[in-house]
């Protein structure tokens, strides 16, 4: 297996060449290792189990990192920083791994970032124990407009979607027009996006 895995790695990372990240919120993301086709034809044919790993780095500077051992999915977790365009996973076995807009190479193995939802649809409150606030929720269209409905009122807008950002322009609140219109930002990550404290997540 030991063989296996380092002829993956020689597949995947010996053409990679990219320009280092070198921030928290350039990296943040989720990473999910990447298999070729002739990789996974040849554990099928050796009749082993295709290797499974999923890293997930949050913008409060967090990670967990799902790695399939032995057939059973280990899980670590911890803290990570960025210092010179190389991420350091902290724990009893500290990591290092280069991360670029897309892509991860992780103990010589290639991870790809997965895409961040779309934008269009309606989105609600995800609260830190878990539950949902139905009651907040913003709904996004088609045509680059916005709609906020919550407990401190209303409003909407229109928006812009960046690779990591979600650029809103807010135009109306509470129903009235306003005389400038005002700047928001929201963080979007593998689930939803983030404004201020508050996640949002598909409804």
């Amino acid at each position: 297996m030991n063989r296996l895995v380092f002829v993956i790695s020689a597949w995947v990372v010996s053409s990679v060449s990219f320009a280092s990240s070198n921030s928290v919120r350039d990296v943040a993301g989720t990473y999910v290792l990447k298999v070729s086709s002739e990789a996974a034809a040849l554990c099928r044919l050796m009749q082993t189990s295709v290797p499974e790993s999923r890293v997930v780095l949050t913008e409060d500077a967090r990670y967990s990192m799902d790695r399939q051992i032995n057939g059973q999915i280990i899980r670590t977790q911890g803290a990570f920083v960025v210092e010179g365009g190389i991420v350091h996973l902290s724990g009893k076995k500290p990591v290092k791994a280069s991360v670029s807009k897309d892509i991860m190479v992780l103990d010589g193995l290639l991870y790809e970032r997965e895409p961040v939802s779309p934008m269009i649809g309606t989105w609600v409150v995800r609260q830190a124990n878990g539950s949902v606030d139905n009651h907040s929720k913003f709904t996004f269209t088609d045509k680059g407009t916005f709609r906020y409905r919550g407990l401190g009122g209303t409003s909407s807008g229109t928006y812009e979607v960046d690779e990591g950002c979600v650029y809103l322009t807010y135009m109306e609140v509470d129903s009235e027009k306003v005389a400038q219109p005002f700047k928001g930002r929201a963080l979007r990550f593998s689930e939803g996006f983030k404004i201020d404290h508050y996640r949002f997540i598909r409804a």
